[in-house]
């Protein structure tokens, strides 16, 4: 979860994705919640030549709330496919694995998380991540150090609780995503976040590759401000504040350079939107 340099939480669109789960043991292996339903969607999904499409969906509560017509309306098949197709993959299942079986054997971990201080559960969630054994968990928790804004660390409280909340075996993503896993997908990419200070990056192809590739999560997942989105992801990679208007030039450049199509970020209406 980003919440860019202010501290504060851009709040989410109807019909945005906020939550996918993946664990390929169920018949319907991925789990989506999205911003203003009031149920959650599994489904089974498959590419095809036309793009990814749902094979079997079911529609939950955890509150056993009961399912309308209205409900039903509401559910655009497209941004569910386009979101399974984006997180359903083969090292998001090695990851899920690997954390959930973290998580089930480790009783360290359930200490750190009892303690009633924000800046005490994320200090010893960070420390069972470096003691775990696992390079992406020891790269994320470098990750999410350097990333955090408050000295004592507790503004990472919120994601690492959300996260904790939701363990069990299956690959979560949270409030779009996790950023310390962002940024090291980044790092793999060659586009590094900034360190020190100093004059700002030359804007590298590079870079607008992943401006494009920031556009089309964004899409995927039915963000409705796809602009804000890319602002809050090229924060920490620029390091400095980034306006709007700096991110209508990048995509402009993307369009221009061809990484992009003209209707790339056009986002297609949910029954019930304003």
């Amino acid at each position: 979860m980003n919440k860019g340099r202010s501290g504060r939480k851009k709040p989410h669109s109807v019909g945005e994705v906020t939550g996918v789960e993946v664990d390929r043991r169920r018949k319907r292996p991925v789990k989506i919640t999205i911003y203003g339903h009031a149920h959650s969607y599994q489904v089974a999904w498959r590419n095809t030549d036309d793009g990814p499409i749902i094979t079997d969906l079911a529609v939950s509560s955890d509150e056993q709330r009961a399912i309308t017509t209205d409900d039903l309306k509401r559910i655009n098949a497209k941004t569910l496919a386009l979101a399974a197709r984006r997180y359903d993959t083969d090292s998001a299942a090695e990851l899920g694995q690997t954390i959930g079986a973290l998580m089930e054997a480790d009783a360290a971990l359930a200490d750190a998380m009892s303690q009633r201080s924000p800046a005490d559960r994320v200090a010893g969630y960070l420390t069972w991540l470096e003691g775990s054994g696992d390079e992406f968990c020891a790269d994320l928790a470098a990750d999410m150090r350097q990333a955090a804004k408050a000295p004592d660390l507790s503004d990472l409280a919120d994601q690492i609780d959300a996260a904790w909340q939701k363990r069990g075996g299956s690959f979560v993503i949270l409030d779009r995503v996790i950023d310390g896993a962002v940024a090291i997908e980044m790092e793999k990419r060659g586009v590094a976040p900034r360190k020190g200070r100093g004059g700002r990056p030359p804007l590298t192809r590079e870079f607008l590759e992943q401006v494009a590739e920031w556009a089309r999560e964004a899409k995927d997942l039915n963000i409705r401000n796809p602009a804000n989105y890319i602002l809050e992801r090229a924060i920490p990679v620029r390091g400095y504040e980034v306006s709007p208007a700096m991110v209508k030039k990048w995509i402009r450049r993307c369009k221009d350079d061809g990484l992009l199509a003209d209707d790339a970020l056009r986002r297609p209406k949910l029954a019930g939107e304003d």
